[in-house]
């Protein structure tokens, strides 16, 4: 397994929080999707992929098996069981002291004409299996209103720009049905071209905090 481009991009939001970052400032994030809870009831799962916070090493490879090591604090699997199959990547952060704190799961690079058509139909597939799972949720989908990509030929472009915005947020402050010590959970579409994106799923465990300074102080990741 090589370190590509998706997952240097997904490793970087370990550190910068971005998402969230760029969307309270501005206000764009839309209140829980409430009156939907009536038509799906949410199912427990524990954790993410049965894996929950403060899970050792040990414990994390019991269950997703080998896992490819790429600096001291930060693995990555090639599957999780149970997994939705448009996901290819599972990049976790594991320190001795917090254990499991943190699971991006990303999906394959997409082609896309530059509208967005095909990135946006795997997000809803993604979307629903979340959905079921994890129940009440705040959307976000939106393009900046002094954008220069207005055109719906130029809704990736926008994407690569940081000037449109696809994401779902499940957290425990919205009713969430989160469990395993989760947090929040954030699926999001990411652009590294006009015409190639991907799909990322964020989970954040309540023990994070005492996991980011130990993965700032860590070596950066190196191809491998």
């Amino acid at each position: 397994m090589k370190v590509g481009t998706i997952l240097r991009e997904t490793l970087r939001t370990w550190l910068g929080a971005f998402l969230l970052a760029f969307l309270l400032p501005v206000g764009l994030l839309s209140t829980p999707c409430l009156g939907q809870e009536a038509e799906r009831e949410a199912h427990d799962v524990p954790g993410a992929y049965s894996l929950t916070a403060g899970m050792s090493l040990e414990q994390v490879q019991e269950i997703a098996g080998e896992l490819q090591q790429l600096n001291p604090f930060t693995y990555v699997a090639d599957s999780l069981p149970g997994s939705h199959g448009e996901l290819e990547t599972f990049a976790m952060v594991i320190t001795p002291e917090e254990g499991l704190c943190r699971l991006q799961a990303t999906s394959a690079v997409i082609v896309d004409g530059g509208d967005g058509t095909v990135v946006r139909e795997k997000f809803d597939r993604l979307f629903e299996v979340l959905w079921g799972t994890h129940g009440k949720h705040q959307v976000v989908s939106t393009l900046l209103a002094d954008s220069a990509y207005q055109a719906p030929h130029e809704w990736m472009t926008a994407l690569l720009e940081k000037e449109q915005v696809l994401m779902t947020l499940w957290t425990l402050d919205d009713g969430s049905k989160l469990s395993g010590g989760l947090e929040s959970i954030v699926l999001s579409a990411r652009a590294l071209k006009p015409t190639e994106g991907f799909l990322n799923i964020d989970y954040t465990f309540s023990n994070w905090p005492g996991c980011q300074g130990r993965l700032e102080s860590a070596p950066p990741v190196a191809d491998g």
